[in-house]
């Protein structure tokens, strides 16, 4: 259950998690699968489309993630956002960059040899720590 909880670290929209949670063990990913859920969802989340609707004050038109798992859309295509040289969201862009970030934000790098021998975490939920010291460092929420 670990990698559903994971998903749960990384996805949006926290209601009827265990609706979700039937629906994870009844979909009974293979550790691959697991992966590659779990990077869409990374995707989705970042992506232009629910960035807009959480901009917008419209996070209830993100899918739950019950329905998500359930209809398969792990599997939809992301557009991605136009990127601009000097964004300030660059760092954001690629692992390297989020590594960079945790680093500059105090936390330890992300270990992938770890999470190879099964002793570290994924990489989505590393960004995610990431990004949520980010946000509370901006809004001087930092604990």
């Amino acid at each position: 259950m670990a990698a559903f909880e994971a998903l749960v670290a990384v996805y949006p929209r926290r209601k009827a998690q265990e609706r979700a949670r039937r629906q994870w063990v009844a979909l009974a990913p293979d550790p691959a699968l697991q992966q590659r859920i779990l990077a869409a969802a990374t995707a989705q989340a970042h992506g232009p489309e629910w960035l807009r609707l959480k901009a917008e004050g419209r996070e209830h038109l993100i899918p739950m993630l019950s329905s998500w798992l359930h209809g398969r859309r792990w599997t939809d295509e992301v557009t991605a956002a136009p990127s601009s040289a000097g964004s300030a969201r660059a760092w954001d862009e690629t692992a390297d960059g989020i590594v960079a970030m945790g680093v500059k934000l105090g936390l330890p790098p992300w270990d992938r040899k770890a999470f190879e021998a099964g002793r570290g975490e994924q990489f989505p939920v590393y960004a995610a720590r990431v990004r949520n010291a980010l946000r509370k460092m901006e809004t001087g929420h930092a604990h």
